[in-house]
């Protein structure tokens, strides 16, 4: 780290927006931001972005808002997290690693630095929600995706979660061959609406598997407007478990983690049937 050259402690955007460069560093929580930057020789221009008024989870009408500060354990113990969308929001935060970790990872930064075993990808993922990047000059909001591919600079400032969802039926789980086998890692993030025994919209995301947030849209489309029955289940079931292990069959766990699928997402609709 000896070619660090400047670091920079901004309280405000406007602070932020004049010392900011494309190859400035970000650093926050910092559990991730070392190990990411180290290889790459990065470490010149660092800005400490924790000084910055982007601590906050609020509600509005159509949205939660989450600013990008926020850590695992705010979002895990905030009343508007435990409330909304049946405590989804509390219980994927609380899935991150340990307390030590859900102290000190923010949101923002979960969401900056790709990890196949990143939560928040998979949370936004399963909301539709999307990201407000500020690049010093102008706001920008996009797709989570969008995020990802085009490979912006810049800050992320927010997480908007439509309140669209709110009644919609939830799942998030972490499930391992053994509990100290990462390898065997996978993560589901699922989300549904179902009347009188017919899917209306569903959304379902795999984590542990890519490096980011692995979902079909195709699949949805073909299952939407279904009524649940023994059949559908089993055929969505079979469909995801394929589409999971095609993304790495090469991968040790990968006949495992076919298998979990499979009961996983049967279990998940089985029960949607019964609401």
């Amino acid at each position: 780290m000896n070619n660090i050259k400047n670091i920079y402690f901004p309280t405000t955007l406007r602070d932020f927006s004049k010392i900011f460069k494309k190859n400035s560093s970000l650093i926050a929580g910092s559990t991730y931001f070392f190990n990411a930057n180290k290889k790459n020789n990065l470490l010149n221009d660092i800005i400490a972005i924790t000084e910055l008024p982007l601590k906050y989870i609020k509600k509005d009408k159509k949205n939660i808002r989450i600013g990008s500060l926020v850590t695992f354990d705010d979002i895990e113990n905030n009343d508007i997290c435990k409330d909304t969308y049946f405590g989804f929001l509390s219980h994927s935060a609380s899935n991150c690693s340990s307390q030590l970790i859900r102290n000190m990872a923010t949101i923002g930064g979960n969401i900056a630095h790709p990890n196949a075993f990143n939560i928040m990808p998979l949370v936004i993922e399963t909301l539709n929600g999307k990201i407000k990047l500020y690049d010093g000059k102008k706001y920008t909001i996009m797709p989570l995706t969008d995020y990802y591919n085009k490979k912006l600079s810049g800050i992320i400032t927010e997480i908007i979660l439509p309140l669209a969802y709110d009644r919609d039926f939830f799942y998030f789980e972490k499930i391992a061959k053994t509990s100290s086998s990462w390898e065997s890692y996978i993560t589901f993030s699922f989300r549904a609406s179902v009347k009188n025994k017919i899917i209306n919209d569903m959304r379902l995301v795999f984590g542990a598997i890519t490096s980011m947030p692995l979902s079909s849209i195709n699949i949805e489309k073909k299952f939407n407007g279904k009524e649940i029955t023994k059949e559908l289940i089993n055929d969505i079931s079979k469909e995801y478990s394929e589409f999971v292990y095609n993304a790495h069959p090469s991968h040790k766990y990968a006949e495992y983690r076919k298998n979990v699928v499979m009961n996983t997402i049967s279990e998940f609709f089985s029960k949607l049937s019964k609401r």
